[in-house]
């Protein structure tokens, strides 16, 4: 496993795990300026296997800690990602 930035070619593969998922929510907007961070999980074979943004709030700080959730894949049948 790997951790890389973020790269568009990635989107794809992203909105995949994300709609997997069953979110009741849209998958974000990672080409909006808010987010600080765009980070990118990849398996052994260069595959994106998750995924973490974690955007700034409004005017504040960016936190030195984050609670945002990281998107992963799953394997079939191990129930909820994390």
């Amino acid at each position: 496993m790997h951790i890389r930035e973020y790269a568009e070619s990635d989107l794809a593969a992203l909105q995949a795990l994300h709609s997997a998922q069953g979110f009741d929510y849209a998958f974000p907007d990672l080409r909006n300026p808010l987010f600080l961070t765009k980070l990118v999980l990849t398996g052994d074979d260069a595959s994106v296997v998750g995924q973490h943004a974690a955007p700034q709030h409004g005017k504040s700080k960016p936190r030195k800690t984050s609670q945002n959730p990281m998107l992963t894949k799953r394997k079939p049948g191990q129930g909820s990602a994390m």
